[in-house]
């Protein structure tokens, strides 16, 4: 229930947020393959002047870490950028909430390692490469903050925050 407010919170967000209206209407899609927190393993991104929102998902995967074997659930990224230049090379900002992120709770019993899904809010700096009208190379780096941790989880990771990463090609679709 939580996450289905925190969506419908981000979508109003998104919808009420004031745009620059482009005299040419030159909005753009883009399909996004990389690895980023803003736009995921493979996400689409509409790009209208400055401002670019993406969706992205991740595949989940076993994670094996310090050889203990840790079910990964699947991941959504939302995403906004607001890009400095929006037709041309230059910074960006981005903010992301990554839905079902990974939580250390602690080790059971069997000498297993407990996760539990859990958002993140990450916020993002970076920069983009255009190549030509058709493809886009952003790389960029960050910190995100876990959202709706319990006291164990707080109390097990200690800092409670991670590395965000944005490295993506993206190819304009129209």
């Amino acid at each position: 229930m939580k996450t289905l407010v925190s969506l419908i919170c981000l979508a109003c967000l998104a919808i009420s947020m004031p745009q620059e209206a482009s005299a040419e209407g030159d909005d753009h899609i883009r399909l996004r393959v990389g690895v980023s927190t803003i736009s995921g393993l493979v996400g689409l991104e509409y790009q209208r002047s400055n401002i670019a929102f993406d969706v992205g998902w991740f595949t989940p995967t076993d994670d094996n870490i310090g050889g203990v074997k840790v079910d990964a659930l699947t991941r959504v990224a939302i995403g906004a950028r607001y890009f400095m230049k929006p037709d041309e090379n230059g910074l960006f900002g981005g903010l992301s909430y990554l839905l079902n992120d990974q939580a250390f709770v602690g080790v059971n019993s069997n000498f297993e390692m407990d996760t539990e899904g859990v958002s993140t809010l990450y916020a993002t700096v970076g920069y983009r490469f255009m190549f030509g009208d058709r493809f886009d190379l952003t790389v960029g780096s960050g910190y995100g903050a876990a959202l709706g941790l319990s006291d164990a989880q707080e109390e097990a990771e200690g800092d409670t925050g991670t590395v965000s990463i944005d490295l993506a090609l993206g190819i304009n679709l129209k």
